[in-house]
């Protein structure tokens, strides 16, 4: 068994990414620690044991079995090192990504004492679990005591980290079951959202009008069937996913219908307890049935919290999963994209928890769930689709677009929802090509194998490798020019691609049968340079080309995977093609 020739990325906080196809013998279910024992080996450049890691989740997917295997020394998880394993139904190991720094050092370091932090943080409105964590720095090991808190606002809620003397060091983001028979009845909801299904822009009689009701506004609820746990001759909101919580201000009483109908309207507290209820229901029964049985966990809603803010959020910090919808401006519960966008937030965490830090990371983030409310909302409605947040982006801010011009390197910012427009944008020329079926899928399988301060082009080798098994790779060129097309498909200052007539020749032969690959160079003579990367941008062989009429890439690359071979001339024109051995 040979280790895998991976090379770090050019930032170091970066997790290593491969792909394979290795056979495992697993003889216990999938699911078993033992798997870990054969995978360890083919990680380069570190000695593990399965003992120094704990699985911290395990999923089934229709493509495969997802592990997540965290760190630990001495018993004690640490922050941000893992190991993510993708194998497929045929126990066939696809894909291996990791982070792990400081394995060769000890750790030596003392921690805090969690209750003694807990009292300190006793004027935060809430305070969770309080856990030890061991992190990595250049300069060794240090103790530290992850605390779950809420300020203010839950959909603000974050970790925060405090040293021995209990002085905190950083914080990163954390958002961000009943008895009884099941009875369908009948409700008034927007569908998906009033300017939508009036095909009409925000203005005039299409006003918000301070959650006061109005004719126009009033005539765009539809009836819709919803499902309700019917007890003692009463229909409540909730069903084996989702049910309503008081979990902030301002304080509203939940809705319990005494008749098969749920009447109501926007000036009405209960209308988006209705109509929230309702987008939810129907998104989570369709990831169902596109074969995915997510979330897997109850989830909380409160359609009127944020203390009254114009702010929305997902929230694993009050046991069960929550989604909680703000007031300020237009009622988020009100539009369908904003409830699908954050309902988005708990499918991803149900598969990945713990994993959306980093901005790349963060930012695509924001991009999938904008996704699923521009494919949610579209399947309903052609109209305004190139707006996400129809109705809620018109009083405090004018929401985002899935059809941005915008590109990366050029347009990266520290803004991650304007790095999402890019992410989003990929994804919907996708779904221009291939259908919301095809689209839907796709994004909902690559949620499985995500990992903390994932790149966007680690994500983007997800979705290829999704479609490779779920469509048998008939949509990889689709999918890789859609990202290519934003500076999506490489690490990011991998400048790529510019056009020329050269032409790529044999690749099939080069991927399945180890023969040469060649690059033809139209009939001209060229000058300049030959060099091939890792999939993370590392340089792994370089040539110098003089007068050449053609190029041919045999030998240097021998080893199973994804590579990219950058032809740069002289004269400044490069192109770079993705190339693979299997």
């Amino acid at each position: 068994m040979s280790c895998i020739q991976a090379q770090a990325q050019n930032m170091e906080e970066m997790p290593k990414q491969v792909f394979l196809n290795y056979r495992v013998e697993v003889k216990e279910l999938p699911g078993s620690g033992r798997i870990l024992s054969q995978i360890l080996p083919l990680i380069p450049e570190h000695v593990l044991k399965p003992e120094n890691f704990s699985l911290l989740t395990y999923k089934e997917s229709p493509v495969g079995y997802h592990y997540l295997y965290q760190y630990q020394i001495q018993g004690i998880p640490v922050e941000g090192q893992f190991v993510r394993v993708f194998v497929d139904k045929k126990m066939t190991l696809r894909q291996l990504i990791w982070q792990l720094r400081g394995t060769h050092l000890s750790a030596t370091a003392t921690f805090g004492d969690p209750e003694i932090l807990r009292q300190r943080l006793a004027h935060l409105k809430h305070v969770g679990e309080i856990n030890k964590v061991w992190k990595f720095y250049p300069e060794g090991w240090q103790a530290l005591l992850k605390a779950s808190v809420i300020e203010d606002i839950a959909a603000f809620a974050e970790y925060r980290f405090y040293d021995a003397n209990y002085q905190e060091i950083y914080q990163i983001d954390n958002a961000a079951r009943f008895e009884g028979k099941d009875s369908m009845i009948q409700a008034h909801v927007f569908f998906p959202d009033p300017l939508t299904s009036s095909q009409m822009p925000y203005g005039g009689a299409y006003l918000d009008f301070n959650d006061a009701d109005s004719p126009a506004i009033n005539n765009e609820r539809v009836w819709r069937p919803i499902i309700t746990d019917f007890v003692n001759d009463s229909f409540y909101l909730r069903d084996s996913v989702f049910r309503f919580a008081e979990l902030e201000n301002p304080l509203s009483q939940q809705p319990v219908l005494l008749g098969p109908f749920a009447d109501f309207t926007r000036n009405q507290q209960e209308f988006e307890f209705v109509n929230s209820y309702y987008h939810l229901q129907t998104w989570i029964r369709r990831v169902h049935d596109l074969g995915y049985p997510l979330p897997g966990l109850p989830i909380q809603v409160d359609p009127h919290a944020a203390n009254g803010a114009d702010i929305s959020g997902f929230s694993p910090v009050f046991g069960d999963m929550a989604l909680l919808f703000g007031e300020g401006g237009i009622d988020d519960a009100e539009d369908a994209d904003v409830v699908v966008h954050e309902l988005g937030h708990a499918l991803s965490y149900s598969v990945s928890p713990g994993t959306n830090n980093g901005l790349e990371r963060t930012s695509f983030e924001e991009g999938n769930c904008d996704y699923f409310a521009m494919s949610y909302s579209r399947q309903i409605s052609n109209f305004g689709w190139e707006k996400t947040f129809n109705w809620d982006g018109n009083v405090t801010w004018q929401g985002r677009v899935v059809n941005t011009e915008k590109v990366m390197p050029a347009n990266y910012t520290s803004n991650k929802y304007s790095n999402a427009e890019v992410w989003v944008a990929a994804l919907r020329e996708v779904y221009d090509s291939v259908g919301p079926d095809i689209t839907d899928r796709l994004v909902l399988c690559a949620l499985y194998n995500q990992v903390t301060q994932m790149t966007f082009a680690q994500m983007a080798n997800n979705c290829l490798q999704c479609d490779s098994i779920l469509n048998n790779g008939v949509n990889h060129t689709l999918i890789f020019n859609a990202m290519n097309s934003r500076g999506l498909a490489f690490p990011l200052g991998f400048k790529e691609p510019q056009s020329s007539n050269w032409s790529l020749l044999n690749s099939a032969g080069f991927a399945f049968r180890g023969e040469a690959l060649r690059v033809d160079f139209g009939g001209q003579t060229f000058n300049g340079s030959a060099e091939v990367y890792d999939i993370q941008g590392k340089l792994l062989y370089s040539v110098r080309l003089d007068d050449a009429l053609y190029f041919e890439l045999d030998e240097p690359v021998n080893e199973k995977g994804l590579y990219l071979l950058r032809i740069h001339s002289d004269t400044n024109l490069s192109v770079t093609y993705r190339i693979a051995r299997h």
